[in-house]
């Protein structure tokens, strides 16, 4: 067995933002993984994907790297083996986390929140000021 270079927080990153390049939801992620793999799945060699596992490795809410979340990875085609730069939007990824974690633990925040990155993605986009008032 090849050696794991990647924490279990750089992991969720890498595959919200794996999904993210895909432009897939959860949803879909799942339904992909078990289309592509329903042979395997019916022969017990590997369990199904399901959104709320997925949602668990996305927010890094899971403590070890188990053979599943290395076949979510494979799947994704993301080598934990060979260590690659963290390019900004990885780090982005540990920003969002780091607000989701935020938001759980003082939920009365999530709408003012919502609107902020609302506003912010708007500027970003290049509407003017005045449309976001």
């Amino acid at each position: 067995m090849r050696k794991i270079l990647y924490t279990n927080q750089e992991v969720s990153g890498l595959v919200s933002s794996e999904l993210v390049a895909r432009g897939w939801s959860v949803r879909r992620c799942c339904r992909e993984f078990n289309k592509k793999n329903h042979l395997r799945v019916l022969r017990g060699e590997v369990r199904g994907l399901d959104k709320d596992f997925l949602q668990r490795v996305k927010s890094n809410n899971f403590k070890v790297l188990s053979q599943r979340v290395l076949e979510l990875c494979l799947f994704l085609e993301l080598d934990l083996c060979r260590r690659k730069q963290i390019h900004a939007q990885h780090h982005l990824v540990d920003e969002f986390l780091t607000l989701e974690h935020v938001i759980k633990t003082n939920p009365s925040i999530k709408h003012d929140l919502k609107k902020i990155l609302k506003n912010l993605a708007i500027v970003a986009g290049g509407e003017a000021i005045n449309e976001i008032c």
